[in-house]
C-alpha cells in the first residue's frame, strides 16, 4: 500500500514533458534531357535543264532540330539509283539516267556524302533549328539526256 508521503510526490511531481527540436535533411531533385535531333529534308529541284551546255545548279535546305548542345553529323548517302560513285536521276521513262553532284559548300568543291569525318557535315546544336544548305550541280550539256522526268531519292542520316 501506498503511503502518504509517496502519494503526496506523486500528485506533487512536475509532469514530465514531450521536448520539441527540429530535424532537417536534403532531398536530390533530378531530371535528364536526353540528346535527340529531328531532320526535315526539303526537295532538291533542279527544274527544266539548260541546253545551253553549262552547269544546271540548284540549292534546298536540310533542318536540324536538336537538344541544345547535342554535337551531331548529318550525311548523305549516294542514293537510289546510284552506280560507279556517282548519284543519278533515273528516267521514268526507258533506261536514261543524269548525274548530279550534292556539294556542302556554294564553289561546289566539296562532295556531300556519308563517310564522318571526310565527306560530312558536323557541329553543334544551338537553341534555335540549323538550316544547311545542300549545292547541288547537274554537270554539263543536257541536251545529252533523253526527255523525260527524272527522279532519286538520297537518304539523309543524322548522327548524334
Amino acid at each position: 500500500m501506498l503511503g502518504v508521503a509517496s502519494v503526496l510526490a506523486v500528485l506533487v511531481a512536475p509532469p514530465v514533458m514531450a521536448q520539441s527540436g527540429n530535424g532537417s535533411t536534403t532531398m536530390a531533385v533530378t531530371a535528364i534531357v536526353a540528346s535527340t535531333c529531328a531532320v526535315v529534308a526539303q526537295p532538291l529541284a533542279f527544274g527544266t535543264l539548260s541546253l545551253s551546255g553549262g552547269n544546271n545548279d540548284s540549292q534546298t535546305t536540310i533542318t536540324l532540330t536538336c537538344t541544345p548542345g547535342t554535337g551531331y553529323t548529318v550525311g548523305l548517302d549516294g542514293g537510289a539509283h546510284s552506280a560507279a560513285g556517282v548519284r543519278r536521276m533515273a528516267g521514268t521513262i526507258g533506261s536514261s539516267t543524269i548525274p548530279y553532284y550534292i556539294y556542302t559548300n556554294a564553289s561546289r568543291t566539296s562532295e556531300w556524302g556519308n563517310t564522318t569525318g571526310v565527306n560530312t557535315m558536323s557541329g553543334t546544336a544551338a537553341s534555335a533549328a540549323t538550316n544547311l544548305t545542300v549545292y547541288g550541280r547537274v554537270p554539263g550539256n543536257a541536251s545529252f539526256f533523253t526527255a523525260g522526268g527524272y527522279t532519286d531519292t538520297v537518304n539523309v542520316t543524322v548522327t548524334f
